[in-house]
């Protein structure tokens, strides 16, 4: 499936913010998780973190540059 939007300059900048806030989450979650012992967890956080990173490298090729 696949999903067109239409944007603004501004909404666009929003959904790159998000994307960038929730992966560095995921990575602060597992870095925790790693460091209390909890590698399954770790892997999952981190593997979510990979997954959010090819969506935002994705939305930023669309987008391209919006003087951030």
């Amino acid at each position: 499936m696949t999903i067109t939007l239409q944007l603004t300059e501004d909404e666009a900048d929003i959904v790159l913010s998000a994307l960038e806030d929730d992966r560095e989450n995921y990575l602060e979650s597992a870095r925790a998780s790693f460091a209390d012992g909890d590698k399954a967890s770790g892997q999952a956080f981190g593997e979510a973190a990979d997954r959010i990173k090819l969506v935002l490298e994705k939305v930023k090729a669309l987008v391209g540059d919006l003087d951030r």
